[in-house]
């Protein structure tokens, strides 16, 4: 379930990426044309590709003596930097969501709005409640 919604989560940036771009493109000045490919297509393809990797991964293998199996690691704190804001938060949701980990994700303050529209996204994408968590506010305070 977890990678179709990864996967569910890409076809929406492909097919919608244009408001998440502008919403981008407001808060933090990024060129609609650069928000675009960078902020909405580029984690597309980030996404894709961790779902592609975690069916692939031996989360179970069979070894000498022994079976070892790989469980999520648990909850991740993923905090992002504001100068390219959708693509990173992309970058640590997709590897830790790919092995099964909840998130809680301190994005920027400068620029917020973008990963609240990205949770959106992820909500209707049909990732359950509790997984992805949102919080704000600024580093010195929320981050710590």
């Amino acid at each position: 379930m977890r990678l179709a919604v990864l996967e569910r989560a890409a076809d929406a940036l492909d097919r919608d990426g244009a408001a998440l771009a502008a919403t981008v493109t407001r808060e933090m000045g990024m060129p609609a044309a650069l928000a675009t490919a960078t902020q909405a297509h580029l984690p597309a393809q980030v996404l894709r590709a961790a779902a592609r990797t975690a069916r692939e991964f031996p989360w179970r293998q069979a070894v000498p003596g022994a079976r070892l199996l790989r469980r999520p690691a648990g909850v991740a704190a993923a905090i992002t930097r504001w100068n390219m804001p959708v693509y990173q938060i992309i970058l640590k949701l997709s590897a830790a969501l790919a092995a099964g980990c909840t998130v809680v994700l301190k994005a920027s303050e400068m620029t917020p709005f973008d990963a609240m529209h990205l949770v959106g996204i992820f909500e209707s994408a049909g990732c359950p409640v509790g997984v992805l968590n949102l919080v704000t506010g600024t580093g010195p305070v929320t981050g710590r």
